[in-house]
C-alpha cells in the first residue's frame, strides 16, 4: 500500500513538472509567433509531445471533450489539404509546408489538457505580453523611431503586415472580450483589468500601424458579433469607444486617413495594380481555375503557376501578385475543388456551431473566444488567404486551445441574451 502511495506521489510530482516545463514551452511557442519571421518552430513539436506524454503516459484525464462534428470536418479538411498537395507540381514543398497543421493537434490537445487555472492564467498572460511588445515594436516603426527593414507597411518582427495585424488581432480582441466579460475569472482584479487594457492599446496600435485594411475590419467585425451574442449594451460602447480612437487618429494622421477611405475608393480607383484591383483579377482567375478542374482543383501548389498561364493566354490582365487568391473560399475553390470548398465551408461552420454550442452549455468566456476566432478568420479570409498561413494557424489555435475550455466550470448564465 505504501509503494502505492510513494509511486502515486512520484507520479504527481513528475506531472506538476510537466506542467511547468509546458507552460514554458507554450510561452516560447507564443514568442516565436510574434517575434520570428520563421514559419515553423520547433517549439511546435515540444509542445505536441509534451501535451502528448502529460495527457496519456501520466493518465490525466481529459476535462473537456472536443465535439465530434469538429474532429471529423477538422480531418475531412487535412484529407482535402493533404490530396491538394499530392496534385500539385512541387509535392515535396507542399507535403513539407503540411506541417503548419501541427497547430490543429495543439489546440486539440491543449483544449482538453487539464491545466490548472493559475497555470492557464500565466500562458495566456504571457501571451498578451508578446502581442504586445508586438505591438510597440509596430508603433515605434510607423512613428520613425524604429527603422522598417523593408519599403512594406510596418510589421514588426513578422514576415507581413497583413500577418503582423493579423496575428495581434488574436491577442486584441480576446482582452478585449475578457475587458467587456463580467464574469471573467481570468484578470478581474484591478492589476488584471490593467494588463488586458495596455495589451488592447499597444496591440491595436500596432495593428492601426500596419496599415492592414482588411484586419481591421474583420477585428471590429469579430468583436461585435462575439459582443452582441454576449450584451448588446456592450456592443455599442464598443462600437462607440472605437469610433472614438478611429476617428482621432485618421484625424491626426494623413496616411492611414488615405488608408481608411481607400477601403471604399479602392474598388473604382484602382486597376488590377492596386490592391483591391489585384484581389478582383484573382478571384475572376480562381473561378478560370475551378472551371477548369471542378472536383479537386488544380493543387495547393499550383495556384501562382496557373494564374501565371491565364495571364500569358491574355485571359487575365497583368498583376503584381500572383501567389495565392487572397481569399480562403477563392483559394479552396481554385486549388482544392469543389469537394474542398463544401469541406472549408463545413469546417468553418463547424466551428462557429462548436463556439456558440459552448456558450449556451457552459457560458463560460471560453465560448466566446472560440466564436471569436472562428469571426475574425471568415471574415479576414475575404481578403487574405491566412488559414494556409503558418503564424495564423500558430495565433488561431493557441488562442483556442488556451482560452477555449476557460471558465465552463465557473459561469452558471444564460448563453445568448435574446
Amino acid at each position: 500500500m505504501s509503494e502505492i502511495i510513494k509511486s502515486e506521489e512520484i507520479k504527481s510530482r513528475i506531472s506538476g513538472y510537466m506542467e511547468i516545463f509546458l507552460v514554458l514551452t507554450l510561452t516560447a511557442l507564443a514568442a516565436t509567433i510574434y517575434f520570428s519571421q520563421r514559419r515553423a518552430s520547433v517549439y511546435d513539436t515540444v509542445a505536441v509531445g509534451s501535451l502528448l506524454v502529460w495527457r496519456f503516459i501520466l493518465n490525466h484525464k481529459s476535462q473537456r471533450a472536443l465535439p465530434s462534428s469538429l474532429v471529423i470536418w477538422t480531418a475531412l479538411y487535412l484529407l482535402s489539404c493533404f490530396i491538394g498537395a499530392l496534385l500539385s507540381e512541387n509535392r515535396h514543398w507542399e507535403l513539407t509546408e503540411f506541417r503548419r497543421y501541427i497547430h490543429f493537434i495543439i489546440a486539440g490537445l491543449l483544449f482538453t489538457a487539464p491545466l490548472s487555472d493559475n497555470y492557464r492564467k500565466i500562458t495566456i498572460a504571457s501571451f498578451f505580453l508578446c502581442a504586445a511588445i508586438a505591438g510597440v515594436v509596430g508603433i515605434l516603426q510607423f512613428s520613425g523611431v524604429l527603422i522598417n527593414p523593408d519599403p512594406l507597411a510596418p510589421h514588426g518582427l513578422s514576415p507581413h503586415p497583413i500577418v503582423y495585424a493579423a496575428i495581434l488581432a488574436f491577442a486584441c480582441g480576446s482582452a478585449i472580450i475578457m475587458f467587456f466579460f463580467r464574469e471573467n475569472g481570468l484578470f478581474q482584479s484591478r492589476m488584471g483589468k490593467v494588463i488586458l487594457l495596455v495589451t488592447i492599446l499597444l496591440t491595436f496600435g500596432g495593428i492601426i500601424s500596419s496599415e492592414s485594411r482588411g484586419v481591421w475590419i474583420a477585428l471590429v467585425a469579430a468583436c461585435s458579433v462575439t459582443l452582441f451574442l454576449y450584451d448588446r449594451k456592450k456592443t455599442f460602447s464598443f462600437f462607440f469607444v472605437i469610433l472614438i480612437a478611429m476617428t482621432a487618429i485618421f484625424i491626426f494622421n494623413s496616411t492611414l486617413r488615405q488608408r481608411a477611405t481607400s477601403i471604399v475608393t479602392s474598388f473604382y480607383t484602382e486597376n488590377e495594380k492596386g490592391s483591391t484591383g489585384n484581389r478582383l483579377e484573382l478571384w475572376k482567375g480562381s473561378l478560370m481555375i475551378f472551371k477548369e478542374r471542378p472536383l479537386l482543383g488544380t493543387g495547393t501548389g499550383n495556384f501562382e503557376s496557373s494564374i501565371k498561364r491565364l495571364i500569358t493566354e491574355k485571359k487575365l490582365k497583368e498583376m503584381p501578385y500572383t501567389m495565392h487568391a487572397h481569399n480562403i473560399f477563392f483559394q479552396a475553390l481554385a486549388t482544392r475543388g469543389l469537394i474542398g470548398f463544401v469541406i472549408t465551408i463545413g469546417f468553418f461552420a463547424t466551428l462557429v456551431k462548436w463556439g456558440i454550442k459552448e456558450i449556451r452549455e457552459h457560458g463560460g468566456i471560453g465560448g466566446y473566444a472560440i466564436l471569436f476566432c472562428s469571426v475574425l478568420t471568415i471574415v479576414g479570409g475575404l481578403t487574405e488567404n491566412n488559414i494556409e498561413n503558418g503564424k495564423f494557424l500558430a495565433a488561431l489555435c493557441l488562442t483556442i486551445g488556451l482560452i477555449g475550455p476557460y471558465g465552463a466550470y465557473q459561469v452558471s448564465r444564460k448563453s445568448i441574451k435574446q
